[in-house]
């Protein structure tokens, strides 16, 4: 406990990808990405969104999230990337408090390429010298990993719940070569961020993006939320040995039991 205490002094992070894989490729499929600026209750055919949100077992406007956290913009342009255009339109991701109920924070609406986070701000951050509790609905979505191989449209990549310290401060983003370890020079603090898929917004990560091309573009991003523990509830296995090493934790467990070719999402702390 100790150490724990040492490390991290809670800020809390909720991060969920309820659209496409990162890892699959769409042919002939155009990207229209939801209008970001919008505070939207997300509902189905509007504003490029797959699924209509499903209302909590809650009365309104309970809480204001708006007043509880702080909801940084995810940036990934500054990255190395292998196609720089494609990386670009992953710009302007955002978690947001719904306009019609300020106990709801959509973390990201179901559509592809979507990523977001929700850090408490300072006012509200969790002493790990004090008891505390949390109680909260979450709501992953209706598609899985299974969903993406037998439909072609699957769900990704989870949800955590991370209590971090980040100190980086810009020199530890600028590499000497002027590349960035992150995909932008505000990625700090309250306004810390990791890759997006198998990065699960908070880990330093590389990833792959398809936005809208046929091939895949492999994207740099190796610091993200740092000095901090994380509970991540994973629904996407990635099993890519070769470039994401996200889950090769897990490999050795699946193929002792023979489980091979078949997904598994996960529960883990990092």
């Amino acid at each position: 406990m100790k150490l724990i205490m040492k490390l991290v002094t809670g800020l809390m992070i909720l991060f969920v990808v309820l659209g496409s894989s990162p890892l699959e490729v769409f042919a002939n499929v155009t990207y229209n990405p939801p209008d970001q600026t919008k505070r939207e209750w997300p509902t189905e055919n509007e504003n490029n969104v797959a699924t209509t949100l499903p209302e909590p077992p809650a009365i309104a406007n309970t809480v204001n999230m708006l007043d509880m956290f702080n909801y940084p913009e995810l940036i990934y342009t500054g990255s190395v990337s292998q196609d720089p255009d494609q990386t670009a339109k992953l710009a302007n991701n955002r978690s947001y408090v719904t306009e019609t109920d300020s106990s709801v924070a959509v973390i990201t609406r179901d559509a592809r390429w979507q990523s977001g986070v929700m850090w408490s701000n300072q006012q509200n951050k969790i002493k790990l010298s004090e008891p505390f509790h949390m109680v909260a609905y979450v709501y992953l979505g209706e598609r899985t990993q299974f969903d993406r191989n037998f439909y072609g449209l699957g769900g990704a990549d989870g949800i955590t719940f991370t209590m971090h310290n980040d100190k980086k401060t810009a020199a530890d983003i600028q590499t000497v070569d002027g590349k960035l370890a992150s995909g932008s020079l505000g990625n700090t603090g309250m306004n810390a961020y990791g890759a997006l898929g198998n990065g699960l917004g908070v880990y330093g990560s590389n990833f792959s993006a398809n936005v809208s091309s046929n091939n895949n573009n492999m994207v740099d991003f190796w610091r993200g939320v740092e000095n901090g523990i994380t509970l991540e509830f994973d629904t996407f296995y990635n099993d890519n040995t070769t470039t994401q090493h996200s889950d090769n934790d897990l490999t050795s467990i699946i193929v002792k039991e023979d489980h091979v070719n078949t997904q598994h999402g996960h529960i883990a702390i990092n």
